[in-house]
């Protein structure tokens, strides 16, 4: 069974929750206790033993109650069933080998889980540990690179969503929680203003594939660290990064992107004619030495059209001398923290 005492170490990410008590077995030492030492009283009585034979015969009683009850309550095996078999049996949190536990991330799982026994999947996040704030369901990630990466939310670029200056990226509200999974449902979880990190995962598809089919995605990692994405990408600042083009470019087969400016990381914005190109997550081209008016982008949060490109907000879109060719692919894009 998972050791417990290992939860006081983790912080303010992690707390013991309650599951299935195993009880009972301390309380019916303690009577059997009782009945040992009325039965020794009365003997004592009808064969007019000494004072000290019966101080003998209850400490013996006491000694023994005493041990059955250490043994009941602090073995680490028992006949009976454990706290949980699974997340269902659990009042809050999730069930780590046998045990409830509550976590503000999926880092701070992955962290519990030494043995590497939780798969990837939808687990119970609480961003405050059991205070006013709702618990939620995300999608982690829990085999990649030591796992533990949280899913923050996720765009589809046929859809107006998540585009540059949509609404959705200054809020701290969560669009589309029903949704928790790594599927191609459209999802910002409450992650997105929760779950503090030092990397991100993006993760891109192109072309999008079919709805109940599983995603198929291309994926990049970028060092990166914050209280929240929310609170990196809503002031609308320039906060920069430094993975390289081509990096960015693997997110999309047969990518296009201009020779120069090659501006990275959140609210990519340089210009301010809304007709260039911008990105929340990504980056930008163009075929001029500077960023002033950049035709070109990859990522995700995306707006602009100028040179022939469509304003979609996720995926891939240049024009006017793209180092491969034209091309508006419109992609479906996820990203997790950890």
């Amino acid at each position: 069974m998972f050791a417990l005492s290992g939860l006081v170490g983790c912080g303010s990410e992690i707390i013991e929750a309650p599951g299935d008590e195993i009880g009972g077995s301390a309380e019916s030492s303690e009577n059997t206790a009782g009945t040992d030492s009325e039965t020794g009283s009365s003997s004592t009585s009808e064969t007019s033993s000494s004072e000290s034979d019966t101080t003998t015969a209850s400490d013996t009683t006491t000694d023994t109650a005493s041990d059955t009850t250490t043994s009941d309550t602090t073995s680490d095996t028992t006949e009976g069933p454990s706290d949980c078999f699974s997340n269902a049996d659990c009042e809050q949190g999730n069930c780590l080998e046998g045990d409830c536990v509550v976590v503000s991330s999926c880092k701070a799982l992955a962290e519990l889980d030494t043995n590497s026994s939780l798969a990837d999947g939808v687990y119970q996040l609480d961003p405050d540990l059991g205070g006013p704030k709702l618990a939620y369901a995300a999608y982690c990630d829990m085999t990649t690179d030591g796992g533990g990466w949280t899913l923050v939310l996720k765009s589809d670029g046929n859809l107006d969503t998540f585009r540059y200056a949509a609404a959705e990226w200054a809020s701290v509200d969560p669009f589309q929680p029903e949704f928790p999974d790594l599927d191609r449902r459209e999802a910002k979880l409450s992650s997105y203003a929760s779950v503090g990190f030092d990397e991100l995962r993006i993760g891109m598809e192109y072309p999008p594939g079919i709805a109940l089919e599983p995603l198929v995605l291309a994926w990049i990692d970028v060092p990166l660290a914050g209280d929240s994405l929310h609170a990196l990408i809503s002031p609308g600042m320039l906060v920069p990064t430094n993975v390289g083009r081509d990096t960015w470019k693997s997110l999309i087969a047969g990518a296009s992107l201009q020779l120069n400016c090659n501006l990275e990381g959140l609210n990519v914005a340089p210009s301010g004619n809304t007709m260039d190109h911008r990105i929340r997550i990504g980056i930008l081209g163009n075929d001029q030495n500077e960023c002033n008016s950049p035709n070109s982008r990859i990522g995700i949060g995306g707006d602009g059209n100028k040179c022939g490109a469509l304003p979609n907000a996720t995926g891939n879109f240049a024009g006017c001398q793209a180092d491969n060719g034209d091309v508006n692919s419109i992609g479906f894009g996820v990203v997790l923290v950890r």
